[in-house]
């Protein structure tokens, strides 16, 4: 039998999770069910807390959030934003 490295389990998912990206893309999902995904597949895989896809406004100079995940362990408090202008 082959020893695989401890890791194997950790590659295996996040290529599994990739597949399934590439699915949702396939499949006959509308846009902001393709981008939820995508955001839900980043937390899991990354092991990270959040995800947001997010547009640059031009026009507004403003940042849009289309799409966003929040793992379901963490608390969420009131966000602390300020926007930046070129003057």
């Amino acid at each position: 039998m082959i020893a695989l490295p401890d890791h194997t389990d950790s590659s295996l998912e996040k290529i599994c999770t990739v597949l399934e990206i590439v699915s949702s893309v396939s499949a006959d999902l509308t846009l902001d069910e393709i981008l939820n995904n995508i955001t839900r597949q980043v937390v899991k895989v990354m092991s990270v807390d959040s995800c947001a896809i997010s547009l640059w406004d031009n026009a507004d100079d403003v940042v849009i959030a289309i799409a966003d995940y929040i793992a379901p362990t963490v608390v969420v408090t009131e966000p602390k934003f300020r926007t930046l202008k070129n003057e």
